[in-house]
């Protein structure tokens, strides 16, 4: 770490979160061991509620505002540059909507602080002042707190629009205008992966035998699924825009069974349950997969 103070900067992207906002802030740890100043960003995304005036209320150093709604990647990346603007050495990003555990922050710095850094990166020791343009080799992930949404991930990468158009054009006369097509769902096809990657889910049939929305989260609702095991599984999911609890009770859906448990502020998740969107907007709504009637609780999607 550098010879000064090590700052760290916890930033919570917003949109509309002016009712859960002040749960997360208060659940964030005021001090750490070895960080000597901590302090919070805040990225409005456009929010119409009193997010930004919310934020300041509960003392947030930063706040950043986006004129319209951008989205993650852009919310999460206007975070990145400001922290970094800011002086930040360490840089923690979490949820408004406080559905994570905000002690869980000190398990994330501290392998940073420790220095494993140098060996989960795979490099020689990391020198502040002699900081290497390019890391070579990454070592092997090891699990630090609860798993990532991969719709978030999703979220962090837009599709690559200039390299679409150029492979439209290429084949095209030189004089041609290139036009770039339309994505599917709004966004590029994922990178093809080979039958032992797809083979290591286990996509099982699951119904929903219990459902209720969660308290003090205006996103998630919690499931009790029956899996076809001895005993019934929770799990939440990010789909009350879409349905009231009602509408998904003694409904068939499919669920990744063999997904790792992930600590959430509500409790433990248990896996997760298919549900589809267009990611740019183009097409409303959101819609949980439903197998068709005959299919029976633990069948395997192949």
């Amino acid at each position: 770490m550098p010879d000064r103070p090590v700052k760290l900067i916890i930033q919570i992207p917003c949109f509309n979160e002016e009712d859960t906002l002040p749960g997360t802030i208060a659940d964030l740890p005021p001090q750490l061991p070895g960080i000597d100043i901590i302090e919070l960003l805040v990225i409005d995304d456009g929010s119409t509620d009193r997010t930004v005036d919310v934020a300041r209320e509960c003392g947030v150093q930063h706040v950043i505002s986006h004129d319209v709604n951008r989205g993650l990647a852009r919310g999460f990346m206007t975070g990145i540059e400001a922290s970094l603007r800011a002086g930040a050495d360490i840089i923690v990003n979490t949820d408004a909507d406080n559905q994570y555990v905000g002690g869980d922050v000190g398990k994330i710095v501290a392998p940073v602080l420790a220095g494993d850094a140098e060996r989960f990166l795979g490099s020689a020791p990391l020198v502040w002042s002699e900081s290497p343009p390019l890391l070579t080799r990454i070592g092997a992930y090891r699990h630090l707190m609860q798993r990532v949404d991969p719709k978030q991930i999703d979220a962090l990468f837009d599709a690559p629009p200039a390299a679409t158009t150029a492979s439209i054009g290429a084949l095209a006369p030189a004089s041609a205008t290139a036009i770039a097509l339309p994505l599917p769902g709004g966004e590029a096809i994922a990178p093809s992966i080979g039958i032992d990657d797809f083979a290591r889910l286990d996509l099982r049939i699951a119904l929903i035998v219990a459902c209720e929305k969660v308290e003090g989260s205006k996103k998630l609702l919690k499931l009790t699924l029956d899996v076809g095991e001895p005993r019934t599984r929770t799990v939440f999911s990010g789909i009350q825009s879409a349905y009231a609890p009602e509408q998904l009770v003694g409904k068939l859906t499919v669920v990744v069974a063999n997904l790792a448990p992930r600590k959430m502020k509500f409790g433990l998740s248990e896996g997760m349950v298919l549900a589809a969107s267009a990611k740019d907007g183009s097409a409303p709504g959101l819609f949980l997969l439903e197998p068709h009637p005959g299919a029976i609780p633990g069948m395997r999607v192949t």
